[in-house]
C-alpha cells in the first residue's frame, strides 16, 4: 500500500536549489555522514547503503580508457513510496580522503536531485568534457564534468523530509558503481632502426596518416592496416586487431634499403661470391649491380648470376635434385 505522500522540502524547492547551487562558484562545504561506503574502479560489486550515508569512488591513476563512471541504485519499495524523501549531492575536491572509518568531509557542490518514486535509478557522471557518452531517457547524465585531479568523487545521501515511518531510517539501497569505458582502442607502435636515431618516415593507418606519439594512436575496434614510408627504410606492412578500451602494442624492426644477399648451401659444399668464399649463411649486405655466385661440390660446379637492386632482398639456395628412370 503506498503511503500518502507528505513533503517537508518541495521538490520544487530542491530543483531551485539545486539550479541556484550550480549557478554559484563553488565553494568548499563542511558535512558529517553516518557511514562511508568506498568503490574502488573498476570493481563493480553491489555494495549496501543506507539513508545519511555516503558512496566514495575512487579513481584509477590512469583513466585513458575511461570516459565517465554510471551508478545504478535499486531502491527499496519504502523509499519509493515516499516521493523527494531521500536527496543525493555529488560532491568533489573532497577532503580529507574518504575512508570506510571516517564521518566528516569537505568539498565542493557538483550537483544535487532526489531519488525518483521508483525501484531503480541510474546515474552517469562524465569525466571529460570531450566524452561520448549518449543521452538516455532511462539514465541520469550530468551536464558537467567534475573535478577528478584527487581522483575521488563523493556521493551523500539525505533524508529529505519528516513523517516518514520509523523503518525508513533503516532502509537499505544497493548500489553498483562501474566505468563507462570509451568506444575505440588504443594502437602503440614502437619503431626501432638499424641505427640509434630513425630516420624521417610517414606512418599510415588504413591510408590515412597519423603521427605516432607516446600517447597512441586512438581507433575504432575490428581490423587495420599499418603502413610506413620511408625513403631511408624498406615500407613495412602490418594487420593489427584493436579491441574497446585496450592497448594493442607492436613493434616493428625497420630493415635499411641497402640490398642484401643470402646464400644458402649444404656443408658438403662451398660457395663463392664474386670469388669470396662465402662463410655466413645469413644474410649479408652488397653493393647494387651485377654479382656472381658459385658452387663447388668435389668436381662439380655450376655458376649464376644476379642483379642486386636496392630495397631488395635475395636468396640463392644450391639445390640438389635426384631423378628416378623406369625402364620395361
Amino acid at each position: 500500500m503506498m503511503h500518502m505522500y507528505r513533503r517537508s522540502v518541495p521538490l520544487k524547492l530542491i530543483c531551485t536549489l539545486a539550479g541556484l547551487i550550480l549557478s554559484l562558484p563553488a565553494a568548499a562545504e563542511q558535512f558529517r555522514v553516518r557511514k562511508t561506503t568506498v568503490f574502488t574502479l573498476p570493481a563493480s560489486e553491489a555494495k549496501n547503503v543506507g539513508i545519511n550515508e555516503a558512496v566514495a569512488v575512487q579513481l584509477p591513476q590512469d583513466l585513458t580508457f575511461i570516459q565517465g563512471i554510471e551508478i545504478d541504485i535499486k531502491i527499496p519499495q519504502i523509499i519509493a513510496s515516499w516521493q523527494d524523501s531521500v536527496a543525493w549531492t555529488l560532491f568533489d575536491a573532497i577532503t580529507p580522503a574518504p575512508a570506510s572509518d571516517r564521518i566528516d568531509y569537505s568539498g565542493s557542490h557538483i550537483e544535487l536531485g532526489t531519488l525518483p518514486t521508483r525501484l531503480s535509478w541510474s546515474c552517469i557522471i562524465p569525466l571529460r568534457k570531450d566524452h561520448t557518452i549518449a543521452s538516455s531517457p532511462y539514465t541520469y547524465t550530468l551536464d558537467r564534468v567534475p573535478d577528478i585531479s584527487a581522483r575521488t568523487l563523493l556521493i551523500r545521501f539525505q533524508q529529505a523530509m519528516k513523517g516518514t515511518p520509523e523503518e525508513f531510517g533503516n532502509a537499505v539501497m544497493q548500489v553498483t558503481i562501474k566505468p563507462v569505458l570509451i568506444d575505440q582502442g588504443r594502437l602503440r607502435l614502437s619503431l626501432a632502426g638499424p641505427h640509434k636515431q630513425l630516420e624521417p618516415y610517414t606512418l599510415f593507418v588504413d591510408g590515412t596518416a597519423y603521427s605516432n606519439s607516446e600517447r597512441g594512436i586512438f581507433l575504432d575496434p575490428g581490423t587495420h592496416t599499418v603502413s610506413i614510408v620511408s625513403e631511408a627504410y624498406r615500407n613495412e606492412v602490418r594487420t593489427v586487431h584493436i579491441e574497446q578500451a585496450k592497448n594493442c602494442d607492436v613493434a616493428i624492426t625497420l630493415r635499411g634499403i641497402a640490398p642484401t644477399v643470402q646464400i644458402i648451401y649444404p656443408d658438403t659444399a662451398a660457395a663463392y661470391f664474386d670469388d669470396q668464399p662465402v662463410t655466413v649463411k645469413t644474410p649479408f649486405v652488397a653493393e647494387e649491380g651485377e654479382h656472381t655466385v658459385r658452387f663447388v661440390i668435389g668436381n662439380y660446379e655450376t655458376v649464376r648470376t644476379v642483379n642486386v637492386v636496392k630495397g631488395r632482398s635475395y636468396t640463392i639456395a644450391l639445390s640438389v635434385d635426384a631423378s628416378i628412370t623406369e625402364e620395361e
